[in-house]
C-alpha cells in the first residue's frame, strides 16, 4: 500500500460514526489509494457497550495509522511516551520508535471518541484532538468555571460555544502529553464560533494551532498542532469496516446539518 503523503504543515483528520451505516455513504475520495483489508478480531465479548466502543475505536486508530504508513493495521505497533510531569511510561501513546523511527518530523497521532463519534487527528508535529457531545450531562456552571480570565471578559457564550471551548483546551492540553494535570482555567485558548460548517484553523497558545472542527449536529470537537498549518484535509473511508459485531466503527465524513 501507497503511504498517504503528510507535509509539515497539514492536519489530516478522519471520522468514525457507528450510525453512519443507516445512512448513503459519500463516494470515495479517487485521491486516496484503495483501502487494504486486513484481519481484525472481533471484539471482546463480556464487556460493557463503553469498552466495546473503546477497543473498536483503538482499532479504527490502528487502520487510520497504517494508512500513513504503508503497512497492515496489525503491524502499527503502539508504546507511552514518557509523562512529562513524572519521566514514567505512562504518557500518551505514540509510535513505538524502535519500529517507525523517532525523527523531528515522525508522524504523531490523537484520538477522542464519545457518545457515538471518534474522530482521529493525525500530524507531524505534537498533535490533540477532543470531542464532546451537546447532549452531554454538564452543567453550564461547571463548564464556565474552567474559563481563563481572558475568556470570561468575552461575550457570554452559551452551551454549544462552552462545550467548544473545553474541546479546544483539551485538545491543546492533550498535545502537550499532560491532560488535565493542568487546570483548564490557567490556559486561554479564545470562546469559539458556534457549529463551524469547515475546519477552521486559528492561533493558539505558545505558537499553536487550534481547529474548531464540524461534527454534526450532535458534537463538538477541536485539534491543536504545534505548528502554523496551512492545509486541514477530512479524510473518508466508507468501506472501511473496523471490528466486527455490534458496536462497529465504519470510516466514514462526519454527517453535518442541524
Amino acid at each position: 500500500m501507497t503511504p498517504i503523503p503528510l507535509a509539515v504543515d497539514e492536519l489530516h483528520l478522519w471520522f468514525c460514526d457507528r450510525d453512519v451505516g443507516l445512512e448513503p455513504h459519500p463516494p470515495p475520495d479517487p485521491a486516496l489509494p484503495p483501502y487494504a483489508a486486513t484481519a481484525t478480531p472481533p471484539l471482546s465479548s463480556g464487556r460493557s457497550v463503553t469498552e466495546r466502543m473503546r477497543e473498536s475505536a483503538r482499532e479504527g486508530l490502528r487502520v487510520v495509522l497504517a494508512r500513513y504508513l504503508g503497512i497492515r493495521a496489525d503491524e502499527v505497533r503502539m508504546v507511552r511516551a514518557p509523562c512529562p510531569r513524572c519521566g514514567e511510561l505512562h504518557g500518551r501513546p505514540e509510535l513505538d520508535p524502535a519500529v517507525h523511527g523517532d525523527g523531528d518530523e515522525r508522524l504523531r497521532f490523537s484520538m477522542a471518541h464519545c457518545a457515538g463519534l471518534a474522530v482521529y487527528a493525525v500530524a507531524r508535529q505534537p498533535v490533540g484532538v477532543d470531542a464532546e457531545a451537546l447532549a452531554a450531562r454538564v452543567d453550564e456552571a461547571d463548564l464556565r468555571s474552567t474559563l481563563h480570565p481572558d475568556e470570561l471578559r468575552q461575550d457570554a457564550p452559551g452551551r454549544h460555544a462552552l462545550l467548544g471551548c473545553w474541546a479546544r483546551k483539551e485538545a491543546y492540553l492533550k498535545g502537550l502529553g499532560i491532560g488535565l494535570g493542568r487546570d483548564p482555567d490557567t490556559v486561554a485558548v479564545g470562546i469559539p464560533p458556534e457549529a463551524p460548517v469547515e475546519p477552521t484553523p486559528s492561533a493558539g497558545p505558545d505558537g499553536w494551532t487550534l481547529v474548531d472542527i464540524p461534527a454534526g449536529p450532535h458534537h463538538v470537537a477541536a485539534a491543536a498542532v504545534a505548528h502554523r498549518l496551512t492545509t486541514v484535509r477530512v479524510f473518508s473511508e466508507p468501506n472501511a469496516v473496523v471490528g466486527r459485531g455490534r458496536g462497529d466503527w465504519v470510516m466514514a465524513t462526519p454527517r453535518t446539518g442541524a
